[in-house]
């Protein structure tokens, strides 16, 4: 049985698929970057194969759609078979996968065949730590960041709840997972324990001690519900009630989208459709510039000057 970790970016979905592995004995691809030393704890196939779907539903992950993704724009991949094996691949017995972008796509992942569904663990952080955290990563604004922490989470929570056990579901919040790692650990040794994962001897203790608690940044000295629409602040309390184990939560509690949450995401998408563009232009012209180069060097040996072309301008850029 494979474990999928989810939740909304920058809010330390890395560092719960670390200690959720050293609880089940999975070690996965590290990839620290710049924006997370400890490392990301991703396999780069499924982001790619998510930033497909994305891009078949014209969206990305800043842009992302206001309704979950379908089976059919998950499949958008030219190389269906290979496709296939990698979600194929993630469900392999003990596996912890973990990637933002299942907030957008859980139910679509879902309807990928396999023997036995995932146990899922979900973490909730404080929607102004988290836009805080964007910002200061991606560079949006304050709002923007509470708009996209909204979306990513309503439909997360959308998705869970329409599970057929609802219950298999483990919310973990951020403050505790930074704060008090060790009863975190415990926390999912025994979510896994009662799904019949092996949970080996030492592991708890070897999880606890996984969490740098020095990298958290963005903390907030009071919790920013005065940022929040009524929407999101009904969205945070039943996010904090699944958290703190408190309460039960079902689908008719989930607000509507804020409207002007979903107006900013709407209006940034053509602009994110642009940089989609440029940047698969860039792509492409990295592939082509030998081809420009071999044919200039070619009409020079045959004493023709080599006409000037504007590729050559953005093939040196590159």
């Amino acid at each position: 049985m494979a474990v999928f970790i989810n939740g909304m970016h920058r809010s330390g979905t890395s560092v719960l698929a670390r200690v959720t592995g050293l609880v089940v004995g999975y070690e996965a691809f590290r990839g620290e970057a710049h924006d997370n030393l400890e490392g990301h704890w991703e396999d780069p196939r499924v982001n790619f194969a998510l930033d497909r779907a994305l891009f078949a539903a014209d969206a990305d992950w800043a842009s992302p759609p206001l309704v979950p993704l379908t089976a059919e724009q998950l499949s958008a991949n030219p190389n269906q078979p290979a496709n296939q094996r990698i979600w194929q691949q993630q469900l392999a017995p003990n596996a912890v996968v973990k990637d933002p972008r299942f907030c957008l796509a859980l139910t679509a992942i879902m309807a990928t065949p396999f023997g036995k569904e995932p146990l899922m663990i979900a973490t909730f952080r404080e929607p102004s730590e988290v836009a805080r955290s964007i910002s200061t990563r991606d560079g949006y604004e304050f709002e923007y960041g509470l708009a996209l922490w909204e979306v990513y989470n309503n439909l997360l929570l959308r998705q869970l709840l329409d599970l057929p056990d609802r219950d298999r579901c483990l919310w973990v919040s951020y403050a505790a997972l930074t704060t008090s790692p060790h009863s975190v650990a415990e926390r999912i040794a025994a979510h896994a324990d009662a799904a019949g994962l092996a949970v080996a001897a030492g592991a708890i203790e070897t999880a606890g001690r996984a969490v740098n608690l020095r990298l958290r940044n963005h903390t907030s000295s009071d919790d920013g519900v005065s940022s929040l629409s009524e929407s999101q602040g009904v969205l945070r309390s039943l996010l904090l009630e699944l958290a703190e184990g408190s309460g039960a939560v079902s689908p008719s509690d989930v607000p509507a989208i804020t409207p002007w949450a979903a107006a900013l995401l709407n209006t940034r998408r053509p602009y994110a459709r642009m940089e989609r563009n440029n940047r698969l232009l860039q792509h492409r012209l990295r592939h082509l510039r030998w081809g420009y180069r071999l044919a200039d060097s070619i009409r020079r040996s045959m004493g023709h000057a080599a006409p000037e072309d504007p590729f050559d301008d953005y093939s040196t850029a590159f």
